[in-house]
């Protein structure tokens, strides 16, 4: 993770999951991308349903402070359709952003 955000991340471990579930030609792919710091911290990018809460967008970002607090979600709209492309949107834009964001509160979106 170091490369990612430039050693900025307090917490004593930080990792980056992804999963990417294919689907048969006319139903989209769903994936997340989900970073998780030993401090409780998460956050991530998501294509998938949430079947029990109809007011989260398919397409969403959601992070909360710790695994106590309830997640805050948003819409998104990914620029890269691939999975490469969105491998590169999330890692060298997207979570870099919201790292140094975390950190640095001087830092603007």
């Amino acid at each position: 993770m170091q490369i990612l955000v430039d050693g900025l991340v307090d917490a004593d471990e930080a990792r980056l999951e992804i999963n990417w579930w294919t689907h048969p030609d006319g139903i989209g792919d769903q994936f997340k991308f989900h970073y998780v710091e030993s401090s409780g911290y998460d956050c991530g990018w998501h294509r998938q349903p949430h079947p029990e809460e109809s007011d989260i967008p398919f397409d969403h970002f959601q992070q909360r402070a710790s695994p106590e607090s309830d997640y805050q979600y948003q819409g998104v709209d990914f620029l890269e359709k691939t999975p490469v492309g969105l491998l590169w949107e999330v890692t060298r834009t997207r979570l870099p952003r919201i790292i140094r964001a975390r950190y640095d509160p001087d830092t603007e979106f």
